[in-house]
């Protein structure tokens, strides 16, 4: 007696049945090969069912307003690591080799910025002015002083020039010239000609006064620079370190 599991289907013939899989799977296989090739799919970045209107992402901005930020000095690295002493704090704090945050001739100091992202117009250069002294290394001594590891070394006079802006000249090493003695750069994009006059000169120092001489000063300008070059495409929230109040408010 011949059980059903052998021929589950009686009367139906399997090779005829066979050959037709047969057919039927190459006929896939070729439809499946005329397919164009895509490349993989990158996964979604956000929920497919349940995202709404974009929100925009938010930017929380702390700004650092303690008592050092009206410091007007940032020390480069090659004097803070230096032991021993200066000296004489003049070679320190008016270099700007030395104390990154001081008058730097090749630099061109702009403008900071209003509340509405604007550029200021350039400082108002005051009549009464206030003569400004900045030791630049001697010829030689730009590469040789960030090497010296001992601040007394690093302060000695001979490696200086001492240029000071006056109202209606300059000074080099306590003699008076008309000629600007700082070396020009072509950063100094504000100078019509090499060198710059005496009145880009004093521009430039006024504008440095007004906007960069001390760490807070420097900070606003230079986030102020940086924000107005952002899109519109993110919410900002702003405030201080020193709070006025304990939901945030009273912030400088």
């Amino acid at each position: 007696m011949k059980n059903s599991l052998t021929r589950p289907f009686p009367g139906l013939a399997l090779p005829g049945l066979r050959l037709r899989a047969t057919h039927l799977l190459s006929a896939a296989l070729l439809c499946i090969a005329a397919l164009p090739i895509v490349g993989q799919a990158q996964p979604a970045t956000e929920p497919l069912l349940t995202r709404g209107s974009a929100v925009r992402p938010n930017l929380l901005f702390v700004l650092d307003d303690s008592g050092s930020m009206n410091w007007n000095d940032v020390y480069a690295r090659h004097y803070v690591v230096a032991t021993g002493t200066c000296g004489d704090d003049a070679y320190a704090d008016q270099s700007p080799i030395n104390n990154l945050l001081y008058y730097n001739p090749a630099k061109r100091y702009e403008p900071g910025f209003d509340n509405t992202g604007t550029q200021r117009a350039n400082a108002t250069v005051p009549s009464s002015w206030s003569n400004l002294d900045v030791y630049i290394p001697k010829a030689g001594q730009s590469n040789a002083i960030p090497n010296l590891t001992r601040k007394d070394n690093i302060c000695q006079s001979n490696r200086y020039d001492q240029i000071t802006v006056r109202n209606a000249n300059f000074r080099l090493n306590g003699d008076n010239t008309s000629t600007n003695p700082f070396t020009y750069s072509t950063s100094r994009t504000d100078c019509a000609a090499n060198p710059c006059t005496l009145a880009e000169e004093k521009q430039n120092v006024t504008n440095w006064r007004t906007y960069h001489d001390t760490r807070l000063k420097a900070a606003k300008t230079g986030v102020a620079k940086a924000f107005t070059a952002q899109p519109d495409t993110f919410r900002v929230g702003y405030t201080t370190i020193r709070v006025g109040n304990a939901d945030g408010s009273g912030s400088g």
